[in-house]
């Protein structure tokens, strides 16, 4: 009831993500699918020993903790995720409040800001006094982003699901990036361009897969 208070009266549900960990998401809103857990299915294969977790764009943090909770270091391992909208980024911390196994030893850190202005996400860290507490380096990087075009898709007129399936930021130009991009061939091209500069200063250092 208190989520709800805090989302201007929004419907809020608690749903089983994965054997023990449980995730609040809107009623009538972004919801986690199909897509997140086989992102969390495909990071666990790609880097199964990670201790540390990064995962950006979070959303609702379904993604970041589906594979948290299937890494081999156990409670070991840690997850930090970012998200610039609020309301994603309440649920997301609030699922994490709630259960000991994320809360406890600040295993588990949300944190709100637009990544692509980079600056802003540190001073607002800074004025956390998080930034010491964070890893500098991470194992595994996982992100699950919009991937339909806003000039051919159909929004959702839900303010918190549309930027979640259709591209409405615009990509910020990115200097020496190494880039890791999981599509299929027919998407390279138009991925390439998503990533605007970074893809031709990496071009060399670019793995599709």
């Amino acid at each position: 009831l208190r989520m709800e208070q805090a989302l201007g009266g929004l419907a809020v549900t608690c749903d089983e993500l994965t054997t023990g960990t449980h995730v609040l998401q809107l009623r009538k809103g972004h919801r986690f699918s199909n897509d997140d857990l086989f992102t969390a299915w495909r990071a666990c294969h790609a880097a199964p020993l990670a201790a540390s977790l990064l995962d950006i764009g979070s959303g609702i943090g379904s993604v970041g903790l589906a594979t948290l909770a299937k890494m081999r270091k156990g409670k070991a391992a840690t997850l930090v995720g970012i998200e610039a909208q609020e309301i994603s980024f309440k649920l997301a911390s609030a699922s994490v409040a709630m259960q000991p196994h994320l809360r406890d030893n600040g295993r588990v850190r949300f944190l709100h800001g637009d990544l692509r202005d980079s600056d802003a996400v540190l001073a607002n860290l800074a004025g956390a006094g998080m930034e010491p507490h964070l890893p500098q380096h991470y194992d595994l990087v996982t992100g699950s982003p919009p991937y339909l075009p806003a000039d051919c898709a159909i929004q959702s007129p839900v303010p918190q699901r549309a930027p979640c399936r259709v591209e409405l930021r615009h990509v910020r130009e990115l200097q020496q990036s190494n880039i890791v991009v999981g599509v299929g061939s027919a998407q390279q091209q138009r991925a390439a361009h998503q990533v605007g500069g970074a893809a031709n200063a990496a071009q060399q250092r670019a793995r599709w897969g």
